[in-house]
């Protein structure tokens, strides 16, 4: 499961925006959406992409271009990220004997 955001101008990298400026936010998201995707590929594991809002005039059928091949659903309103983990993670949880979890992509500290 990934939990992320479509790349928009001034919704993403929010806090760092505010030293770096939107455009280079925007960039530094989008190359951090590409790294996880890729080391979900290089995984060879099954992931879907949750997304915090619906894209707009996007088709849950296909796929996003940031996610080439993956699924993707948009999160149920919750008041916090928090509170819909447990609630989606607990069957994939309880099925993979092994599993990888990403709250990317968030760059460390």
């Amino acid at each position: 499961m990934i939990f992320a955001r479509e790349p928009v101008l001034g919704r993403v990298k929010t806090r760092l925006a505010a030293g770096i400026g939107a455009e280079a936010a925007l960039a530094v998201y989008r190359e951090l959406l590409a790294l996880t995707a890729a080391a979900v590929a290089a995984a060879q594991v099954p992931a879907t992409v949750w997304l915090a809002e619906a894209p707009a005039g996007a088709d849950p059928a296909r796929p996003r271009p940031e996610w080439a091949g993956l699924p993707w659903r948009v999160q149920p309103a919750a008041d916090s990220l928090g509170s819909v983990w447990p609630r989606h993670l607990a069957r994939p949880l309880r099925r993979a004997r092994a599993g990888w979890l990403s709250s990317a992509p968030i760059a460390p500290a």
